[in-house]
C-alpha cells in the first residue's frame, strides 16, 4: 500500500511497512543506509565535516550533502539537504507511525516521507522530486521488509 499527495508546496508519501517501528526508525537514522535509497545521495559517506554526509545524484552525478536530526521520542528524522555543506536546509522528514497509534499489529507500522518545495524550484524539478520520493519509499519499504524476513534487500 502506498498513498501520496502532491501540492505546489509539499509532497507526502505514506506506506505500510511490514516490520517493527523500531527497525524502520533504525534504518532511517543510518546515514550510510541513506545512500541505498536516496536517489540524490547515492553511495553516501561521511564528508570531511563531522555529522555531514555526502552522496551523488543518480540523475546528474552532482554531490549532495545532508545531515540528520533524530527525534527518537517521535520516531522522526529530519534531513537537512543541500549542494554545499554550509547551505543545508531542513527540507525532508521521515516519520514512523507507531502501530498502536493506528491499530496495526506490532510487526508493522506506517512510514511517511514529507518534502517541502523551496521557493524558486522549477516545476519540472519539483515534479521529479515528487516522483523520486515515491520511488524512494518503495526502496525503503522493500529493503526493510527484506531484512525483517532475513533476505538481502539490496545489492552489495
Amino acid at each position: 500500500m502506498l498513498a501520496e499527495t502532491m501540492s505546489a508546496l509539499s509532497h507526502t508519501v505514506t506506506s505500510l511497512v511490514e516490520a517493527p517501528a523500531s527497525a524502520v526508525f533504525e534504518f532511517l537514522t543510518d546515514p550510510l543506509a541513506v545512500g541505498r535509497w536516496a536517489l540524490a545521495s547515492a553511495q553516501s559517506e561521511p564528508s570531511d565535516r563531522p555529522g555531514v554526509y555526502v552522496g551523488r545524484s543518480l540523475f546528474d552525478g552532482s554531490q549532495n550533502y545532508f545531515t540528520l536530526k533524530v527525534h527518537p521520542e517521535l520516531l522522526l528524522v529530519e534531513y537537512s539537504v543541500g549542494q554545499h555543506p554550509d547551505e543545508l536546509r531542513p527540507r525532508i522528514r521521515a516519520q514512523v507511525i507507531r502501530p498502536e497509534s493506528v491499530g496495526l499489529a506490532p510487526s508493522s507500522c506506517y512510514l511517511t516521507l514529507i518534502a517541502w518545495r523551496p521557493t524558486g524550484m522549477p516545476d519540472s524539478r519539483w515534479s521529479r522530486l515528487c516522483a523520486t520520493h515515491e520511488v524512494e519509499m518503495w526502496l525503503i519499504k522493500e529493503q526493510i521488509e527484506a531484512a525483517a524476513k532475513g533476505r538481502p534487500g539490496r545489492l552489495d
